[in-house]
């Protein structure tokens, strides 16, 4: 059963890449418009091209840094897991481009016609990328269960995810942050179900038959002229999350029944869970306390009728639908691209109100990305006080309150404009956090942990929500690493060589202009030059 439940897992998700090339057919397909529509639409594809060009070559760099420091702390499996999970993660980023470079303009000249097919175009477009996304990560998340033994290979596949994310030209966190949902729930299944074998694999399963159910229903709700994208959205979202929610019951009582809990108990759990989805997502959008409130009364609820496990459960049930919630960015970026054309071109009046209902559908996944990253980042804490079982006893160590200053600081840190991007905020994080870990100790990460995630709890920035991943992430494989570490000294010169590459890469992304300048202009000045 185990076998066959994975593979259907990877071979339903192989055959909904399939699908989005087989719909970005028709989007390619549709009518292009005038000549002054592709004029208008050059400049947009010429920002978001070199907006890529820049971020690949920030994944490439990044890369090939973390690969070969993985390769040389975890070993080959962990290194590989991380590449493989990396150009995968930057081969999604890359169609997504190409799918919305190619349907801006069409967008456009469908909302002549009418806004349901201005929607229909606009909302396979945005699918794509989330599907690919789902997709790889179920894929690359099945390979690292099967193939590779260990946790660590899982640890390298969320952090490959929260890296591409950082160097995506989208720059949105939802997909990374259901990337990580998804590894940390199969890490739980491992970790807090050891006995039941299918635990692992039922996130994949339940995110792939979850995705399914959301393509199914987006083509049954149609959206009439003068009608709201909201209330579409908000069908649509209800009906795949009841249908989700029903057929889980049997997907639990199949695949975990050898728990020892009632699988009317998990049901529930799993349910509280796709509620809270819907809730965040479409009720009290405004309000940034209630992701913590909805994170916290699942916390306590699901801890105390399943344990540790329980908030997993509950966790994989906000991300069963969890394409609908991706969608929403990138559909939003197509309608605002597509209102730009149509007013450069000078469509009719009632062109530019149908694209503007995609660039202004009110929706927000703001208090869904803070849900899922407060639910994931409990899951890995829970995973890493696992591996720490006289943590309790040292939480009055000084250590545990100066790693939370710590981590208060460095979401300061970088939160200043010099360090928000790319390079700098993979290098200063990872690089920051390995450093004071090693030389610290596991209890300094726990409070470290616990200090970013407060900090971050009322942030609206998406950037904030990878860095809270990253720290977390980045604190798991230092925890793993150290415990292999045996005095002062060796973490002293590890924790120097770190913070000495650290300083290396900065000044390099600082100054390298004008240190490659220096030596043009000195080998210029040679003699018999």
């Amino acid at each position: 059963m185990y076998n066959t439940v994975l593979l259907s897992s990877v071979g339903l998700s192989a055959l909904l890449v399939i699908y989005v090339f087989l719909t970005s057919r028709g989007v390619a397909n549709a009518p292009i418009g005038s000549k002054r529509m592709a004029d208008a639409d050059k400049p947009i594809s010429k920002s978001a091209w070199e907006r890529y060009s820049k971020g690949v070559t920030g994944l490439a760099l990044a890369s090939i840094v973390l690969f070969t420091l993985l390769m040389y702390l975890f070993g080959w499996q962990v290194a590989v897991s991380y590449l493989l999970s990396a150009a995968l993660f930057g081969l999604v980023d890359f169609f997504a481009l190409e799918f919305s470079d190619k349907a801006n303009v069409r967008v456009a000249e469908a909302s002549r016609s009418s806004i349901q097919e201005t929607i229909s175009l606009a909302f396979r477009t945005a699918a794509a990328s989330g599907i690919l996304a789902i997709s790889s990560v179920v894929i690359v998340s099945a390979l690292a269960v099967f193939a590779f033994s260990g946790l660590d290979a899982l640890y390298a596949v969320a952090l490959a995810a929260v890296v591409a994310s950082v160097f995506s030209w989208q720059k949105i966190s939802t997909v990374s942050a259901v990337s990580v949902a998804v590894v940390a729930a199969v890490i739980a299944g491992s970790e807090f179900l050891p006995s039941t074998k299918n635990a692992p694999i039922f996130p994949l399963a339940v995110l792939a038959a979850g995705t399914l159910m959301s393509i199914i229903t987006s083509w049954f709700f149609k959206l009439k002229e003068g009608g709201k994208l909201s209330l579409l959205f908000a069908k649509r979202l209800v009906i795949s999350c009841a249908v989700v929610i029903a057929g889980s019951y049997f997907l639990i009582d199949y695949l975990l029944a050898d728990n020892g809990f009632a699988t009317l108990t998990l049901f529930l759990l799993f349910s509280s869970g796709v509620l809270a989805c819907i809730i965040s997502i479409l009720l009290f959008r405004k309000e940034k306390m209630l992701p913590v409130v909805l994170a916290g009364v699942i916390a306590v609820c699901a801890n105390h009728f399943a344990g540790f496990y329980g908030i997993s459960i509950a966790l994989v049930g906000a991300i069963a639908t969890s394409l609908l919630a991706i969608v929403l960015d990138p559909l939003r970026e197509v309608g605002e691209n597509a209102a730009q054309i149509s007013s450069f071109a000078e469509l009719p009046e009632e062109s530019g109100e149908r694209t503007k209902i995609l660039a202004k559908s009110g929706l927000s996944t703001t208090n869904y990305l803070s849900l899922l990253t407060i639910l994931v980042s409990l899951v890995l804490v829970l995973v890493f006080a696992k591996s720490l079982p006289t943590l309790g006893s040292k939480i009055s160590d000084p250590k545990v309150f100066a790693g939370l200053l710590f981590g208060g600081a460095l979401v300061y840190f970088l939160g200043l404009k010099q360090l928000s991007q790319g390079v700098h905020q993979i290098a200063v994080t990872v690089l920051s956090v390995a450093a004071a870990g090693v030389l610290m100790g596991s209890t300094f990460l726990a409070g470290l942990i616990v200090g970013v995630i407060a900090a971050n709890l009322f942030s609206t920035e998406n950037g904030n929500a990878k860095t809270v991943l990253l720290v977390v992430l980045t604190s798991l494989l230092t925890s793993s690493f150290i415990s292999e570490l045996y005095t002062l000294n060796v973490r002293l010169i590890i924790s120097g060589s770190i913070i000495l590459l650290g300083a290396l890469i900065v000044v390099w992304q600082n100054y390298s202009e004008s240190i490659v300048r220096i030596f043009s202009d000195k080998i210029k000045n040679e003699p018999g030059v």
